[in-house]
């Protein structure tokens, strides 16, 4: 799946034209927020969110990327996970806490 973040193109260019600001924090340099024109908000790393009304009018948006994917018996699991876990981990790495835990219910 794709990160919506910020500083990619599209969604930059789409912040961009309506207004929204683009901006690091000084001690996260690199991690880019989507924030309001006039710097009053500490802003948001992703460029696609639910429920931020403060940015709804500059940039920020809720659509998601829909992909469609049918589940087989070859699946064994499906991993649900917000883009603050996938920031500090890997694929592989989530693959292996929940193959590693017996009782799959305990995994999460």
């Amino acid at each position: 799946s794709v990160d919506f973040k910020p500083n990619i193109p599209e969604e930059a260019e789409r912040i961009k034209q309506s207004d929204g600001r683009l901006f690091c924090l000084d001690d996260e340099p690199g991690v880019y927020r989507v924030g309001m024109p006039n710097g009053r908000s500490l802003g948001l790393a992703v460029s696609r969110a639910f429920g931020d009304y403060c940015l709804k009018d500059f940039g920020l948006v809720s659509e998601p990327e829909v992909t469609y994917r049918k589940i087989t018996s070859k699946d064994q699991f499906l991993i649900l996970a917000t883009d603050g876990m996938w920031d500090v981990m890997t694929n592989d790495e989530a693959v292996e806490i929940v193959r590693g835990v017996k009782d799959r219910r305990k995994s999460a």
